[in-house]
């Protein structure tokens, strides 16, 4: 996930940078910094967001929650 995809999935999502550092108990800073970077080399970790951000898993089609 790029950063641009990240900031264009917490707009339609409607999730602040403050909300998402919450969710994911860390600081605003990372929140930035990745919004910047994205995560490359990570979709282990990109999909974690991405479910802190939506609350949905369709990432893993096996996945029944």
């Amino acid at each position: 996930m790029t950063g641009k995809q990240l900031i264009k999935l917490m707009r339609t999502e409607k999730v602040t940078i403050r909300e998402l550092a919450a969710r994911l108990d860390m600081p605003m800073t990372r929140v930035r910094f990745r919004r910047l970077n994205g995560f490359a080399h990570n979709p282990l970790a990109a999909s974690d967001w991405r479910f802190a951000i939506t609350g949905k898993r369709n990432d893993y089609p096996h996945f029944r929650g």
